[in-house]
């Protein structure tokens, strides 16, 4: 078991990631000081592979032990589920010094931890990812939000895990296709701050694909510290150093948002955004060519489409969706930008033709 520790003053915390790391809850539990009651929020799926096994570790941390079941998908991000959530703690009589417990993918981290960051103005937050999607990202640097009609993640907060537990055993029940998905967010980090990971990466990806743990294991620990690096720099986006992360973000939130959230997952919409992006770079004369046909070659290589023609959406909803976009500065769409594999640009001065151009590209 391996462990990265997030400093970020009074809110540091830290990272437990290794093949088995969900039998050490009751000594990360022990260690933070938790106790009292905990609601797990999960969904059915999860709740069923994995609840019975949680629920025994926090028992022997002396802690009573309920649940709460969220639709799947991104559904699962909206107000009316917030506020059943909300209903439910006040059930259950919890109070501010109880605990929510996040045990799934990205959503759930999401939706639970917005409602810890509010609930009685604050309470204990542990985030448990099941997915390779949220142990490389989602889990990771506090943000949690909801999504409105016009946009993902429009209101939201930033609020800290007391800990992360990634158990690297839970990405075995994962299909071929859903560790693929997932991989999207991982070439990111390639992208944005290592050019050696990003070879790692074309090296051994089809283990990777294959579900081989030990390189998982070390895809989710490189991927955690990459982006650990980035929030202690910038946890609130204050500096907008943390915006390097949403590479190919500002994309793939409108490719989402233009599909009603079912069309496209959000692994399919950042390998999308992040060849747009790619694409978008290598039009402006920052970006290589052989840079842009690496990227495109990675993705190809997970199995994901290179095309947004399937999905039913158009490149006018896209550039619609793209305004609201939370990086933007006035009526400028903010983008993360390439100039080399390892190293982005935030550039707020590209022209919407050439925005258009590059999103027409995916139509073939």
């Amino acid at each position: 078991m391996k462990e990265i520790k997030c400093h970020l003053g009074k809110r540091s915390y830290s990272l437990y990631i290794g093949k088995n790391a969900l039998a050490g809850c009751r000594s990360y539990f022990k260690k933070a000081g938790i106790k009292d009651k905990a609601l797990v929020v999960t969904n059915k799926k999860v709740f069923r592979l994995y609840f019975s096994k949680l629920k025994k570790q926090l028992q022997k941390s002396g802690l009573d032990v309920y649940y709460h079941i969220l639709p799947d998908s991104e559904r699962a991000k909206s107000q009316k589920e917030l506020f059943r959530l909300y209903n439910k703690l006040l059930s259950l009589r919890f109070d501010r010094y109880t605990t929510l417990v996040a045990l799934g993918g990205g959503v759930i981290g999401d939706v639970c931890g917005f409602c810890a960051s509010t609930y009685m103005r604050g309470i204990n937050f542990i985030n448990i990812p099941t997915t390779l999607l949220a142990q490389v990202d989602s889990a990771i640097g506090g943000k949690t939000a909801i999504n409105l009609e016009k946009g993902k993640n429009l209101v939201g907060s930033f609020y800290q895990p007391r800990f992360i537990v990634s158990d690297i055993s839970f990405l075995s029940s994962l299909s071929r296709r859903q560790r693929a998905v997932s991989l999207s967010e991982v070439i990111k980090y390639g992208v944005i701050w290592d050019g050696n990971f990003f070879l790692f990466l074309e090296q051994r990806i089809e283990k990777a694909l294959a579900g081989d743990l030990s390189v998982l294991e070390h895809i989710v620990y490189s991927s955690s510290k990459i982006k650990v690096h980035v929030v202690e720099r910038d946890e609130e986006e204050v500096t907008g150093f943390r915006a390097i992360l949403n590479f190919g973000h500002t994309f793939a939130h409108a490719f989402e948002a233009a599909g009603g959230y079912n069309a496209i997952s959000h692994g399919e919409a950042v390998a999308l955004g992040m060849i747009a992006a790619a694409r978008l770079a290598n039009m402006t004369g920052i970006f290589s060519e052989r840079g842009l046909r690496r990227i495109e070659d990675l993705v190809m290589r997970i199995g994901l489409r290179r095309s947004l023609k399937s999905y039913g959406i158009t490149t006018s909803k896209i550039l619609y969706y793209m305004q609201f976009d939370k990086k933007n500065k006035g009526k400028k769409i903010s983008l993360v930008l390439p100039t080399r594999i390892g190293h982005v640009k935030v550039l707020s001065n590209i022209s919407r033709p050439l925005i258009e151009k590059a999103v027409n590209s995916l139509f073939f």
